[in-house]
This record gives structure tokens, C-alpha cells and sequence, in this order.
């Protein structure tokens, strides 16, 4: 077995790219008026306080938004994986046991997406991504990662099957 006691991969957004778009705006302006609002007040009293306050939490939704995302938490010497929600450095998510990872494999996914404006114009948008996933010996299938360029994310495949070692028992 490898020498390596953790294969930490960070998967794809939990929230769409407009909300993180929302949250990076929320937090900049809330911590923007709470540095005017502090910079500027000479006296510190209760509504200062209470607006202060106010922005803040503004500030934490934001990054809340801003940070959330899915993570691979695999550690081979335990035989566990964790499939986990990531906000602000706090995990959720429960720990799963293996005992071998059968097959690790990759699809190509067609994303396609239609926007009409208030026009009437309608964005057809199609993309085309890469998602490898691992087959363990329970029949579970776990997402893996994901790339838009296959070339970058077999390399990066190649690497967790080097880490894994001996878990990965391919059929060949």
C-alpha cells in the first residue's frame, strides 16, 4: 500500500456560479461599509454597534456562498472514504467504509443550458465535461473529479491510482 494517508480532492461547487457571484458581491460591500462605518464614527454606541453587526452577518452569508463546495476525502490506510459539504473550513458529511475500489472510470458529460432574455432571445449553451468516478467492491459509485480537459484529469486520475496503491485492484 502507498505511503500516503490521505487523497483530499476538491469536487465541483455546491451552489451555481451566480450565487457565488452574489456572495463575493455581498461580503465586499458589507465589509467595505463596515470599514466606513467604523472609520468614520467617532463614538461607538448601540446602533453603530447594531449596523455593524448587521453587515457582518451580511459579510459571513456572503462567503458562505462564496465557499461552499463539495470535497473526496479518501484515506487508504483506514479503507474510508467521505463524501463532504466544505463552508468556511467546516465539513459535513459521514464517513464510508471499503474494501477495495473495483474500477475507476471516465465519462463524458454534455451540459447544456437555455436562457431567453426579457427580449424573447433565447442562449442555447452546450458544454462538454469530463467526470471520473471509482467503482468500490460494494457497488457504490463515487464521483471522483471533474475537468473540462480529459488530458489534465487523467493525469490527475493517474496520480490517485498511484496513491491508492494496492485498493485499486483493476480487473484487467
Amino acid at each position: 500500500m502507498s505511503n500516503t494517508s490521505k487523497i483530499e480532492i476538491k469536487q465541483e461547487a455546491y451552489l451555481p456560479y451566480s450565487f457565488k457571484l452574489v456572495g463575493l458581491t455581498i461580503s465586499l460591500i458589507s465589509f467595505t461599509f463596515i470599514g466606513v462605518i467604523i472609520s468614520s464614527s467617532g463614538t461607538f454606541d448601540l446602533l453603530l454597534g447594531l449596523k455593524v453587526l448587521g453587515l457582518a452577518v451580511l459579510a459571513i452569508s456572503g462567503l458562505i456562498l462564496l465557499t461552499a463546495h463539495y470535497r473526496l476525502l479518501i484515506e487508504p490506510n483506514k479503507r474510508s472514504y467521505l463524501v463532504y459539504v466544505w463552508v468556511l473550513g467546516f465539513k459535513s458529511g459521514k464517513s464510508e467504509y471499503f474494501n477495495y475500489i473495483e474500477k475507476i472510470y471516465i465519462n463524458g458529460v454534455k451540459l447544456s443550458s437555455r436562457k431567453t432574455s426579457y427580449s424573447g432571445h433565447v442562449v442555447d449553451h452546450k458544454d462538454y465535461v469530463y467526470k471520473a468516478f471509482m467503482k468500490l467492491d460494494n457497488g457504490e459509485k463515487i464521483h471522483l473529479d471533474t475537468d473540462h480537459d480529459r488530458e489534465k484529469l487523467d493525469k490527475r486520475v493517474n496520480s490517485y491510482i498511484t496513491q491508492l496503491g494496492s485498493l485499486y485492484q483493476a480487473n484487467n
